[in-house]
């Protein structure tokens, strides 16, 4: 099975989810705020009985999964039930099992919210979140029960709107560092949060580990915002879903010693499998590095030998319009830094994208059916830019380019003069502006990002090349 036919199960048009659920997709991304909680209930796995506790804290219930088959939860229904509508219930120490919440007693009017009790490291093994509205999963520990009989995602939201995740962590196992290629083919989670079809929702500063990919998302109307994916083997982000902003995301330390039949990227886009294609489509102040060098046994130097590459920042299929990309900073093991096909209207902007395997020429580039596209302000090993339908000036590229066309970009060989540091064999990177920098006020005021990668305002009259704006110490 390829990527195609993986992605193909979680992508769905937000005009389907408007015939199915009525209403429309906000242009807005990310889901509202919830109210002031109006009750507290307690559950505790260890301690707690749902059949003979009240739910407080005195008399706690038993795990969230028991309380989920004893059907306490309706917020949509005030008579039935016990958790309703803007109602939180605490999650104690101790494992909560997996639950599946889907139909109309979890269409809640207001927003529940799951959430660690204070001082508390709540564990689900899995949980499914379909046909739903309004909830909060926050504070939580996603993990593989020891032995799986299944590989799947931690966490799925489906057919559902108003979904805040946050500040939670997901891994297959806290330490996989021993794995054999058997364990990860039989005991990686397949994804850590796979959101499909889901509109107006957030996934928010989770920390992704260990796994097999990250996070994926389709539908409409999104934001996934200063999450961090490290120790993964396949791709780190996926992303299928119009009006959608992915921003400051951390996505580091590819895995290259197992696969499970698909090519690796740091993020991929996918078109919603329709007509119309993707469009609206914010890509800011993302960090994507092949390797750290903080895992023995993932190379500091990734040596593109088999499965040991991982590409950066990428869209390679479908039609899209209006996509913005700014601020984000690749190191990739792979000659795809960041390539763009099939683009309409997209505005390439102050990104950093650099070779970290010599066995590759990273490039950032743009190709397929291209129109009126403006790549400015960036720095990247190499440039693959079409000779028509790309507009490209103010760039610098750190090898020589291999296009004509592309001769009036400017090329500086040496990274270790552009970038405060700059130690690819030990992994060790600074991406800020060198002091004498050639790419310190050589920018063009007609496109760029105002802010930068670590929202430093840029001088207009004086614009920097890549992802981070000089600043002074």
């Amino acid at each position: 099975m390829d990527h195609r036919t993986r992605l193909i199960l979680i992508v769905l048009s937000a005009s389907l989810f408007e015939a199915l659920f009525g209403g429309s997709a906000t242009a807005d991304p990310g889901a509202s705020t919830p109210a002031a909680p109006k009750k507290i209930f307690y559950a505790d796995p260890i301690k707690g009985s749902t059949s003979k506790g009240n739910g407080t804290k005195a008399k706690p219930w038993g795990s969230l999964e028991s309380i989920v088959q004893a059907k306490l939860i309706n917020g949509s229904v005030l008579t039935e039930g016990k958790v309703h509508a803007n109602d939180v219930i605490y999650l104690m120490s101790g494992n909560h099992g997996s639950m599946k919440l889907w139909g109309p007693s979890y269409q809640n009017t207001g927003f529940i919210t799951l959430q660690a009790a204070p001082g508390h490291k709540p564990v689900i093994n899995s949980m499914l979140l379909s046909n739903c509205f309004r909830w909060v999963v926050r504070g939580v520990t996603f993990e593989n029960p020891p032995l799986v009989t299944e590989r799947q995602p931690l966490l799925i939201v489906m057919n559902a709107s108003q979904i805040i995740i946050d500040s939670n962590r997901f891994h297959s196992q806290a330490d996989v560092r021993m794995w054999t290629e058997e364990d990860w083919e039989q005991s990686s989670a397949t994804f850590g949060i796979q959101f499909n079809r889901v509109t107006e929702s957030t996934i928010s500063r989770n920390r992704v580990t260990n796994i097999e990919n990250g996070i994926a998302v389709s539908g409409d109307s999104l934001e996934v915002a200063n999450n961090t994916i490290d120790y993964f083997a396949n791709d780190g982000i996926q992303f299928a879903a119009s009006n959608t902003v992915i921003s400051r995301n951390r996505i580091t330390n590819h895995y290259g010693g197992w696969n499970n039949g698909f090519h690796h990227d740091g993020m991929q886009g996918w078109t919603a499998y329709d007509e119309e294609g993707t469009t609206n489509v914010v890509l800011d102040g993302n960090t994507i590095i092949a390797s750290t060098g903080a895992y023995k046994e993932i190379p500091a130097v990734p040596t593109g030998v088999g499965d040991d590459y991982m590409q950066g920042l990428n869209i390679f299929d479908g039609k899209w319009s209006n996509l913005t990309v700014t601020n984000n900073v690749v190191a990739a093991a792979a000659n795809h830094g960041m390539s763009f096909y099939n683009q309409t209207n997209a505005k390439i902007l102050n990104n950093t994208v650099v070779q970290q395997s010599p066995a590759f020429e990273t490039w950032l580039g743009v190709f397929g059916d291209s129109t009126n596209v403006i790549v400015r302000n960036n720095i990247a090993y190499k440039f693959a830019l079409p000779q028509t339908g790309v507009v490209f000036d103010s760039n610098l590229s750190l090898t020589a380019t291999w296009q004509p066309w592309q001769s009036s970009i400017p090329v500086y060989k040496n990274p270790a003069g552009v970038f405060a540091k700059w130690s690819p064999k030990t992994a060790e990177f600074d991406f800020r502006l060198a002091p004498k920098s050639f790419a310190i006020g050589r920018g063009s005021k007609l496109d760029f990002a105002p802010r930068d990668i670590v929202y430093v305002n840029r001088n207009p009259e004086k614009v920097d090349m890549g992802a981070y704006a000089f600043t002074p110490k």
